[in-house]
């Protein structure tokens, strides 16, 4: 998929010269004021660490209104990616990510929302990409959570709940 491609349904598209967003409607504002549409606007905003950690560092960003956008970026996986510096090849994986969970999310799964991708086309090609969801304070990782020696009730409900 490509930078002029269209939204995933349920999102719309907010593009400016290099960058592309693709932004669940009632957040479209919010978004543009991050700056992730900026000139290196992606790359200011994933440096702003903020300690949490997925497979890698998160950012996080106000929206307004006490909301903030948990900003994850992507990265090439795989036994090649030390030999593949150059980004993601598209940006369809990440769309796919954004509406697989919003899928998710309308089926009843516990995920967070999904409130937009961001993406930064590289000088040399290839795409930095990153997916935004709604940051959910007081939530627990499952590895935090089983580490923490939950009853054995409380995994079978919390596995329900992710089921």
């Amino acid at each position: 998929m490509e930078a002029g491609a269209r939204a995933p349904e349920g999102f719309v598209r907010l593009a400016s010269g290099s960058g592309v967003v693709f932004v669940e409607p009632g957040f479209a504002d919010a978004a543009a004021t991050t700056g992730l549409l900026e000139s290196a606007g992606l790359a200011r905003a994933l440096a702003h660490a903020s300690g949490l950690e997925g497979r890698g560092p998160v950012a996080l960003l106000p929206l307004g209104g006490g909301e903030h956008l948990c900003l994850r970026p992507l990265r090439r996986g795989g036994i090649l990616a030390a030999f593949r510096t150059e980004g993601l090849a598209g940006l369809a994986r990440p769309v796919a990510e954004l509406e697989a969970t919003a899928r998710l999310r309308a089926a009843g799964a516990p995920v967070p929302r999904p409130l937009l991708v961001a993406a930064a086309l590289r000088p040399g090609g290839g795409w930095d990409a990153a997916v935004g969801t709604r940051f959910e304070a007081d939530t627990v990782d499952a590895l935090a959570f089983l580490e923490g020696a939950p009853s054995r009730e409380r995994v079978l409900r919390a596995a329900s709940a992710a089921g």
